[in-house]
């Protein structure tokens, strides 16, 4: 809501974010800054917006430029929501979205994309883990969801892992 506190203001929004404590609850703040301006409903509710930023899937480059002008925890930030826009532009398929989430200018950032990928891939209605090229035909979806946490980068494997039990 404090995007929508400040008239759509990111920037204000952020600063809202600012003066909470500890880090851990700024950083939830922004990721709901950043959250907000990619679904766009309670904005077009409010009049900020209109009706065509429903689909934030056509605003995917948009939304990247946004992200590449912000650095440290706002970038992680926006690049962490990212991926709610980005699996449904490359129709959840991981390999296109882990490429995506590559491309971030931080590491930090790229990582923050990456680990919201898994989380939204393993509980997504569409998620088909057969239309991964990657992974043989004929395996069980557990044997496919470990292949898929094999496939990501190496120092987010550990996280893919949990998530998985954490779904079984």
């Amino acid at each position: 809501l404090a995007l929508v506190q400040t008239a759509d203001d990111i920037d204000q929004a952020l600063d809202l974010c600012s003066v909470l404590t500890p880090e851990q609850q700024r950083f939830h703040c922004m990721n709901g800054v950043f959250m907000e301006n990619i679904t766009a409903l309670n904005l077009i509710d409010h009049g900020y917006r209109s009706e065509t930023q429903k689909n934030p899937t056509q605003r995917l480059g948009e939304l990247e430029k946004l992200c590449r002008l912000y650095t440290g925890r706002a970038a992680d930030a926006c690049w962490r929501e990212i991926p709610h826009t980005a699996v449904v532009k490359f129709r959840y398929n991981p390999e296109k979205i882990f490429a995506f989430c590559n491309t971030a200018p931080a590491p930090t950032s790229g990582k923050e994309c990456s680990m919201h990928t898994i989380g939204i891939l393993m509980t997504a209605r569409q998620y088909n883990p057969d239309a991964m090229k990657y992974v043989k035909h004929g395996e069980s979806e557990q044997e496919q969801v470990n292949a898929l946490c094999q496939k990501i980068p190496q120092e987010i494997q550990a996280y893919c892992l949990r998530v998985k039990r954490s779904l079984d």
